[in-house]
């Protein structure tokens, strides 16, 4: 009951396959993400690590592919990816352009070791986006 109170109140959620199938109790991505919809929740996207995310809409649905980048360390990037999807969604920007900045900054911080004071700067994150025109 509580976990459906949090689906129905909830904009977005943002987590990986594995979470989102264990949240619904459903054995794919896509219908985890299909049961939070239908629930409440307005968006889903999923986090893929290195090859990106997806985000389910309401009748939309769209595969961001990962960044190809060097990845020295990935302590970290997924709650870089989300503090950068959070960022871009508090500046109004649609849930498909915050997920393609998410991954953005979640490349940025692969590069570097370590996590906190490690993780990417503004401008790290500025040079990836440039490259993919996010």
């Amino acid at each position: 009951e509580a976990a459906l109170e949090i689906v129905r109140l909830s904009e977005v959620s943002l987590l990986t396959a594995d979470e989102a199938m264990r949240f619904t109790g459903e054995d794919s991505e896509d219908r985890a993400a299909r049961w939070m919809l239908a629930h409440g929740t307005r968006h889903v996207v999923v986090k893929r690590g290195g090859e990106g995310c997806a985000v389910y809409s309401a009748g939309e649905y769209h595969a961001i592919p990962g960044i190809p980048v060097v990845v020295r360390d990935t302590t970290a990037a997924g709650d870089a990816f989300a503090a950068g999807f959070a960022v871009a969604w508090l500046e109004h920007r649609d849930v498909r352009r915050a997920a393609e900045f998410a991954n953005c900054v979640g490349a940025a911080k692969v590069q570097k070791v370590g996590s906190g004071r490690q993780c990417a700067t503004a401008a790290e994150i500025a040079a990836v986006c440039r490259k993919t025109g996010s």
